[in-house]
């Protein structure tokens, strides 16, 4: 069905409703309210180091995408910690520049969707924590994304405690 008209059948104003085809639609309501709360998407496993592609949709009390929910939205992104050398978990705001977890970054939204290739998520401690976000208003609390961080290949390693200069066989 592409076009749908909802019409009142009860002339008293009561709550039977016909959903009917129709081609030519005048008077259109947006029947979704305004955003009460964000749900946050994208893979459930990433590697340290490595992205994920996340999307925020904004939705209202009854569950329905909220598309007045547009342009660009102010929010700030938790759940995630710092690596163990202190490197912070990112999202790239609408500008594509990284912006650390904890501080304000801008994210565009059409019809209630972040937009596409606009927010993605960078993590670097191996952890398992649910990502949320709060514009201030709304927040993704019971709407989070679960993640769960591996562990990346090893590149390196350090070896410590050993002094200068070593002869071999000795320690």
């Amino acid at each position: 069905i592409s076009n749908v008209q909802v019409t009142d059948s009860d002339a008293t104003g009561g709550d039977t409703l016909i959903a009917k085809n129709s081609s030519t639609l005048s008077n259109t309501t947006n029947w979704c309210g305004d955003a009460s709360y964000l749900s946050i998407s994208g893979d459930a496993t990433m590697i340290a180091g490595g992205s994920n592609d996340i999307t925020i949709r904004a939705y209202d009390a009854f569950n329905n995408i909220a598309v007045g929910y547009d342009g660009e939205k102010t929010l700030v992104f938790s759940g995630l910690s710092a690596s163990p050398s202190g490197k912070n978990p990112t999202v790239e705001n609408a500008s594509g520049v990284d912006t650390d977890f904890e501080e304000a970054t801008t994210t565009v939204f059409v019809d209630g969707v972040s937009a596409s290739g606009n927010s993605t998520l960078k993590a670097y401690k191996v952890e398992s924590a649910t990502v949320s976000a709060t514009d201030g208003e709304i927040d993704s609390e019971g709407h989070g994304l679960s993640l769960t961080v591996n562990p990346a290949v090893i590149d390196h390693f350090t070896v410590t405690g050993i002094t200068d200069p070593q002869t071999a066989g000795t320690l």
